[in-house]
């Protein structure tokens, strides 16, 4: 990962006096599927105030993800329950350091949850003071201390975080028995970047190039990867390959240079694509597009396949 600027302003870690619980646990999906392969989400809200938590959050936010939570992963024998705990922050919004405003006015909401966007304009939660440490703190620690799983019989497979701004961002923190995702709630594609997070809980890998198009550069990453839709060998790949199969036929990119080559009249299809795991080079997608690789596309065929896997 790039080395990145720390931020440097002083921000609140979360605190009951931000904030807290609406109410209780909310089932918003309980389908007839067979119990003994339960998939089970549970959606909470971070800067939603008392008056939004419920009327914004519950029925506009996770009323909307919820038909594409149903359309992309839902199939035959899998039971799946979604729950929502709405949360009340005393004010709304997400912190936006001056680094990252990009058109958004700069902001410190006291929430719950203190989420908001790092010195490198990544969506994260809990203490900026380094840039690394806000998911891993509040994914794994202090997280956990405000929302045990014992409040629920369920031990859900994810946690999905909405948080309510506009401005564009998601993260993944991957812990030992549930998978904890954040997203932006009002961007511009919140349902795509939620279930493109999503997709990372079913084990599914980033399959772009740089973490923001060309404005931030993760230097290529290296080594050996086992993900069903990402590869380090174009030779030997996880997914099918039925000859003859499209490939991406352009020019090879050096690590670290900047990924501008045209895409138009490229194939679709199954096969081997340069560019993936945050690298223009070393490593291998299947198809020209996916929701790994650019949340406004759908699921790729190799990603659906595997989502099929994973939940059956």
């Amino acid at each position: 990962m790039a080395t990145v600027p720390v931020d440097t302003e002083v921000e609140e870690q979360m605190t009951s006096q931000h904030g807290g619980k609406v109410g209780p646990l909310l089932t918003l999906v309980d389908d007839t599927g067979n119990s003994k392969f339960l998939f089970s989400i549970l959606i909470i809200g971070d800067g939603y105030t008392k008056a939004e938590a419920v009327s914004v959050f519950v029925k506009e936010h996770c009323a909307t993800l919820i038909k594409s939570i149903n359309k992309q992963f839902k199939f035959k024998n899998r039971k799946l329950k979604i729950y929502a705990q709405p949360y009340w922050s005393k004010e709304s919004g997400a912190d936006i350091p001056k680094g990252c405003a990009h058109g958004f006015n700069v902001a410190h909401p006291k929430t719950y949850f203190d989420s908001g966007f790092s010195a490198d304009c990544r969506l994260l939660a809990g203490t900026t003071t380094n840039t690394n440490s806000r998911i891993i703190s509040h994914g794994r620690d202090a997280f956990r201390s405000v929302f045990p799983l014992s409040d629920s019989s369920e031990n859900f497979a994810a946690i999905l975080v909405l948080v309510n701004t506009p401005h564009y961002g998601g993260a993944f923190s991957d812990e030992e028995h549930t998978d904890i995702c954040w997203a932006a709630s009002s961007s511009c594609d919140s349902v795509g970047l939620a279930l493109h997070e999503l997709g990372h809980s079913m084990d599914l890998a980033d399959e772009y190039d740089y973490w923001d198009g060309c404005e931030v550069n993760d230097g290529g990453a290296t080594g050996t990867v086992f993900y069903s839709n990402v590869s380090s060998s174009a030779a030997q790949t996880p997914w099918n390959l039925k000859p003859p199969y499209p490939t991406d036929l352009r020019p090879k990119l050096e690590c670290g240079q900047c990924d501008q080559r045209h895409e138009d009249g490229l194939e679709d299809g199954v096969g081997v694509f340069q560019g993936a795991n945050h690298s223009p080079c070393g490593f291998f997608r299947p198809t020209r597009n996916c929701r790994m690789r650019n949340v406004a596309a759908p699921f790729c065929k190799v990603c659906r396949l595997h989502i099929r896997k994973f939940l059956t």
